[in-house]
C-alpha cells in the first residue's frame, strides 16, 4: 500500500517485512531509513488529515503513528494500538466527517473505530522513559469497536466510504453497502468472481451513482446503480488479476487500474477501451496504486514505487 501527505510531497509506502518506507513524491526518492512498526507484514497504509499515519498488519493489529521527523531523518511515535480483530487486517478507510476509521479483515468482519475518542493531538496522553533517557507517549490500547459489520462469508478486500455509508467488498464474490450508525446491510450486488478491489468517486451518494471493483477474473467492472438497480459493464485489458482501483481526485468519469500482469492502466468511464497503458517498470505484480494530482504512483511485488506523470487535459 502507498499513501502520501496532501500538505507535503512526503510519501509513505507499507513493507510486508513490517516496515515504512518514506519517500518524495516527486521524484520517488527514498527519504531517510525505513521504520519498523509492526512484527509482521504491513498491509495497509493511510495519512488521515490531522497528520497522523495509521497501519494495519498481519498480526491482527491496527497502529496510529505521529510523524515527528523530517526528510532526512524519519521519527514516528506511536499513539494508539486497536486489537479486535482476529485474523490479519488488509484494507483501512477513514471517513473525515465522522471521524470513524473502517478497518476490514480476513476474520470476514469490518470494524468501525471513533478516532475521537484517541488522544492524537500532539502532547497529550502519558509519557515513559526510554532506554535512552527520552520522553517518549505510552501508546493507548483500544479493543471496543464502535460498531461491527457482519455478513461477508471471506476475506475483506475493499472499503470506501461514501456519506454516513460503507462499501464493502470481498473475496465472496459480494459488494456490499452498510450504514454505518445501525451497521445494518442496506444493499447486496453479487459479482460472480472474487472482487479483489474497491473505488469509488468522492462526493457521490452511493445508492444513486456508480463504483468499480478489480476482478480475481482479470476484469475491471463498473456498477452503475442511476437508473435503481446495478448494472455491471465488464472492462476487458489485464491479464491477471485486477490488485487496485482508485478513482482519480476530484473527476466523476477517470479512474485507474493496476494488475499482476505488471501494467496501470488509465480509463475513463465513458467508453470501455483505456485511455492509457503505463511503462510502469515494474518486474512484478502491480499490488496498489495511487492518483497524486496529475500523476500515479504503483508499488509491486519487486519493492518499488513507480511515478507516472500523465497529461489529464479536458478530462
Amino acid at each position: 500500500a502507498v499513501a502520501a501527505n496532501a500538505k507535503t510531497t512526503l510519501g509513505v509506502t507499507a513493507l510486508y517485512s513490517g516496515f515504512l518506507q518514506f519517500f518524495d513524491t516527486e521524484n520517488g526518492q527514498k527519504l531517510g531509513e525505513a521504520q519498523k512498526v509492526h512484527d509482521e507484514g504491513v498491509t495497509d497504509v493511510l495519512w488521515i488529515p490531522n497528520g497522523h499515519i495509521v497501519t494495519s498488519s498481519k498480526d491482527h493489529s491496527v497502529r496510529l503513528w505521529e510523524y515527528v521527523g523530517n526528510r532526512s531523518s524519519n521519527v514516528l511515535e506511536q499513539v494508539a494500538t486497536i486489537e479486535g480483530h482476529t485474523g490479519a487486517v488488509d484494507k483501512l478507510c477513514f471517513n473525515e466527517s465522522t471521524k470513524l476509521l473502517a478497518t476490514g479483515s480476513w476474520d470476514q468482519s469490518v470494524k468501525l473505530w471513533d478516532v475521537s475518542d484517541f488522544p492524537l493531538s500532539s502532547g497529550t496522553g502519558k509519557r515513559r522513559k526510554g532506554g535512552d533517557g527520552s520522553s517518549k507517549r505510552a501508546a493507548g490500547v483500544f479493543t471496543t469497536a464502535a460498531g461491527s459489520l457482519l455478513g461477508h462469508t471471506q476475506c475483506i478486500t475493499g472499503l470506501a466510504w461514501t456519506e454516513n455509508r460503507i462499501v464493502t467488498s470481498s473475496w465472496d464474490h459480494t459488494v456490499r453497502v452498510w450504514d454505518a450508525e445501525s451497521c445494518a446491510c442496506v444493499k447486496s450486488y453479487e459479482g460472480q468472481k472474487a472482487v479483489q478491489s474497491l473505488a469509488v468517486p468522492s462526493g457521490q451518494s452511493i445508492l444513486s451513482s456508480y463504483f468499480v471493483t478489480g476482478m480475481a477474473d482479470g476484469t475491471v467492472r463498473l456498477w452503475d446503480m442511476r437508473e435503481g438497480s446495478a448494472v455491471q459493464t465488464s472492462l476487458r485489458s489485464h491479464r491477471g488479476w485486477v490488485s487496485a482501483v482508485e478513482w482519480k481526485e476530484g473527476s466523476s468519469t477517470i479512474f485507474a487500474s493496476g494488475s499482476y500482469d505488471g501494467t496501470v492502466k488509465v480509463w475513463d468511464m465513458r467508453s470501455n477501451i483505456p485511455l492509457h497503458t503505463l511503462e510502469v517498470e515494474h518486474t512484478d505484480k502491480v499490488l496498489c496504486i495511487l492518483w497524486c494530482g496529475e500523476s500515479i504512483m504503483s508499488g509491486g511485488a519487486d519493492e518499488h514505487i513507480r511515478i507516472h506523470a500523465l497529461s489529464m487535459s479536458g478530462t
